[in-house]
């Protein structure tokens, strides 16, 4: 069931899942690992029971989510099925090793830097896909864009990243850093 409230159509995970995965198949993240780059997570949730999650920061907070945001994020892409107030709520890889690595403040700002370190923390801890729910406006040609050089040259050892394309659109030009790798989806 839908709630509406205040002109808002709130739609769990379970049914976007649902719209998203329209054919039959038997894909789970089983033996892959997923790093999710956000403001942290909240480990001991029920989304998370039994699963291998591993939570690293980069900034000086401790890894856990006081704002929210990194933790829809992963449970969204990686959560247990459960059910809520709003409907049944599940991710897509729900069978993935979880590695969130906090990047963002619990204001939700971070650096370049940090978030670069981050992707070097995924990728030396064997995620082969990355989840990063944030962004920027470009500050230079996507050839010079730090991030975006950083993403294009893991995509290359087969890492795949998936990337917000961020709320500036719809006009041209408004996908930001690093959404903008060519290489992102």
């Amino acid at each position: 069931p839908n709630i509406q409230q205040q002109n808002v159509r709130i739609i769990p995970t379970g049914l976007s899942k649902a719209v998203i995965i329209d054919i039959t198949n038997n894909l789970s993240g089983k033996g892959v690992k997923c790093a999710v780059i956000d403001t942290g997570l909240t480990p001991l949730h029920p989304q998370f029971f039994g699963r291998n999650v591993e939570i690293e920061t980069v900034i000086p907070e401790p890894p856990l989510d006081f704002q929210g945001h990194g933790h829809w994020c992963s449970s969204c892409a990686l959560g247990n099925p459960m059910d809520t107030r709003f409907g049944r709520v599940e991710g897509i890889a729900q069978e993935a090793d979880i590695l969130h690595i906090k990047a963002l403040s619990t204001a939700g700002f971070g650096t370049e830097f940090g978030i670069i370190k981050a992707m070097e923390i995924a990728y030396n801890k064997g995620a082969k896909v990355v989840s990063m729910s944030l962004g920027g406006d470009l500050q230079s040609s996507i050839i010079e864009e730090p991030e975006i050089k950083v993403i294009e040259g893991l995509s290359k050892l087969g890492m795949i990243f998936v990337v917000a394309a961020g709320n500036s659109g719809p006009s041209e030009y408004t996908i930001g850093s690093p959404a903008a790798a060519p290489s992102a989806i």
